[in-house]
Protein backbone atom coordinates (compact mmCIF):
# COMPACT_ATOMS: atom_id res chain seq x y z
CA UNK A 1 0.00 0.00 0.00
CA UNK A 2 1.37 3.26 -0.87
CA UNK A 3 1.16 6.27 1.01
CA UNK A 4 0.37 9.46 0.05
CA UNK A 5 3.53 11.10 -0.97
CA UNK A 6 4.36 7.98 -3.19
CA UNK A 7 1.26 8.22 -4.79
CA UNK A 8 1.46 12.03 -5.25
CA UNK A 9 5.25 11.44 -7.04
CA UNK A 10 3.38 8.88 -9.17
CA UNK A 11 0.74 11.01 -10.33
CA UNK A 12 3.32 12.94 -11.37
CA UNK A 13 4.66 11.07 -13.97
CA UNK A 14 1.03 11.25 -15.69
CA UNK A 15 1.48 13.93 -18.22
CA UNK A 16 -1.57 15.70 -17.73
CA UNK A 17 -0.97 15.96 -14.08
CA UNK A 18 2.58 17.83 -14.24
CA UNK A 19 2.07 21.08 -13.65
CA UNK A 20 -0.66 20.30 -11.05
CA UNK A 21 0.30 21.35 -7.43
CA UNK A 22 1.60 18.55 -4.91
CA UNK A 23 -0.92 19.58 -2.74
CA UNK A 24 -3.99 19.69 -5.21
CA UNK A 25 -2.74 15.89 -5.81
CA UNK A 26 -2.48 15.18 -2.59
CA UNK A 27 -5.89 16.16 -1.75
CA UNK A 28 -6.60 14.03 -4.89
CA UNK A 29 -5.26 11.03 -3.27
CA UNK A 30 -6.76 11.32 -0.05
CA UNK A 31 -10.25 11.08 -1.76
CA UNK A 32 -8.71 7.83 -3.79
CA UNK A 33 -8.78 4.32 -3.16
CA UNK A 34 -5.47 1.80 -4.40
CA UNK A 35 -6.56 -1.28 -5.93
CA UNK A 36 -4.73 -4.24 -7.31
CA UNK A 37 -6.68 -5.33 -10.40
CA UNK A 38 -5.98 -9.12 -11.30
CA UNK A 39 -5.43 -10.16 -15.23
CA UNK A 40 -8.79 -10.55 -17.02
CA UNK A 41 -10.39 -8.27 -14.80
CA UNK A 42 -12.90 -5.79 -16.00
CA UNK A 43 -12.73 -1.94 -14.85
CA UNK A 44 -15.09 -0.48 -17.28
CA UNK A 45 -17.89 -2.25 -19.35
CA UNK A 46 -19.39 -1.38 -22.72
CA UNK A 47 -22.44 0.31 -22.40
CA UNK A 48 -22.74 0.37 -18.83
CA UNK A 49 -22.83 3.74 -16.68
CA UNK A 50 -19.33 4.20 -15.19
CA UNK A 51 -18.70 6.27 -12.16
CA UNK A 52 -14.93 5.81 -11.55
CA UNK A 53 -11.77 7.90 -12.96
CA UNK A 54 -8.93 5.38 -12.75
CA UNK A 55 -5.17 6.24 -12.74
CA UNK A 56 -2.91 3.73 -13.81
CA UNK A 57 0.09 3.41 -12.16
CA UNK A 58 1.44 0.30 -13.25
CA UNK A 59 0.70 -2.96 -15.28
CA UNK A 60 -1.29 -2.53 -18.00
CA UNK A 61 -5.15 -2.79 -19.72
CA UNK A 62 -6.56 -2.96 -22.97
CA UNK A 63 -9.15 -1.07 -24.28
CA UNK A 64 -11.28 -2.52 -27.19
CA UNK A 65 -14.33 -1.44 -29.37
CA UNK A 66 -15.99 -3.75 -31.35
CA UNK A 67 -12.43 -4.59 -33.56
CA UNK A 68 -10.38 -1.82 -32.21
CA UNK A 69 -8.15 -2.73 -29.40
CA UNK A 70 -5.55 -0.37 -27.91
CA UNK A 71 -3.02 -1.15 -25.08
CA UNK A 72 -2.94 1.32 -22.16
CA UNK A 73 0.35 1.31 -20.22
CA UNK A 74 1.12 2.73 -16.95
CA UNK A 75 0.88 6.34 -16.07
CA UNK A 76 -2.43 7.01 -17.66
CA UNK A 77 -5.60 8.11 -16.93
CA UNK A 78 -9.00 5.81 -17.80
CA UNK A 79 -12.28 6.61 -17.25
CA UNK A 80 -12.83 10.33 -17.84
CA UNK A 81 -14.73 11.02 -20.99
CA UNK A 82 -17.62 8.44 -19.94
CA UNK A 83 -17.75 9.70 -16.53
CA UNK A 84 -17.87 13.59 -17.34
CA UNK A 85 -20.33 12.87 -20.12
CA UNK A 86 -22.21 10.70 -17.77
CA UNK A 87 -22.81 8.28 -20.73
CA UNK A 88 -22.81 4.84 -20.98
CA UNK A 89 -18.82 3.66 -21.72
CA UNK A 90 -17.95 3.35 -25.38
CA UNK A 91 -15.66 0.97 -24.87
CA UNK A 92 -14.30 -2.58 -22.62
CA UNK A 93 -11.20 -2.10 -20.38
CA UNK A 94 -9.84 -5.25 -19.21
CA UNK A 95 -6.40 -5.71 -17.36
CA UNK A 96 -4.20 -7.51 -19.63
CA UNK A 97 -1.87 -8.63 -16.38
CA UNK A 98 -2.11 -7.45 -12.37
CA UNK A 99 -2.41 -3.74 -12.64
CA UNK A 100 -2.24 -1.06 -9.76
CA UNK A 101 -5.13 1.64 -9.78
CA UNK A 102 -5.78 4.60 -8.04
CA UNK A 103 -9.57 4.90 -8.24
CA UNK A 104 -11.82 8.11 -7.83
CA UNK A 105 -15.31 8.16 -7.56
CA UNK A 106 -17.12 10.87 -10.10
CA UNK A 107 -18.32 13.04 -7.31
CA UNK A 108 -15.13 12.95 -5.61
CA UNK A 109 -13.22 14.38 -8.47
CA UNK A 110 -15.41 16.99 -8.91
CA UNK A 111 -15.42 17.92 -5.54
CA UNK A 112 -11.50 18.17 -5.69
CA UNK A 113 -11.76 20.33 -8.58
CA UNK A 114 -13.92 22.80 -7.31
CA UNK A 115 -11.25 23.20 -4.22
CA UNK A 116 -8.00 23.22 -6.75
CA UNK A 117 -9.02 25.39 -10.05
CA UNK A 118 -5.56 24.07 -11.58
CA UNK A 119 -6.67 20.59 -11.08
CA UNK A 120 -9.71 21.23 -13.04
CA UNK A 121 -7.79 22.52 -16.16
CA UNK A 122 -5.54 20.44 -16.54
CA UNK A 123 -8.76 17.65 -15.92
CA UNK A 124 -11.12 19.53 -18.62
CA UNK A 125 -8.19 20.15 -21.28
CA UNK A 126 -7.63 16.12 -20.98
CA UNK A 127 -11.19 15.51 -21.32
CA UNK A 128 -11.22 18.24 -24.48
CA UNK A 129 -8.34 16.52 -26.51
CA UNK A 130 -9.93 12.82 -25.87
CA UNK A 131 -12.80 14.30 -27.31
CA UNK A 132 -11.69 15.62 -30.35
CA UNK A 133 -9.42 12.73 -31.40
Amino acid sequence: MLVTIEKVLLLKQIPVFKTVSNMALSDLMAVSEEKTIKKGERLIVKDQQNRYVYFLLSGSLEESEKNNKKNITAHAVVGLESVFLMAQAGKDVVAQQESIVLVVERGKLYRMMALHPSLAGVILNELSLMIRK
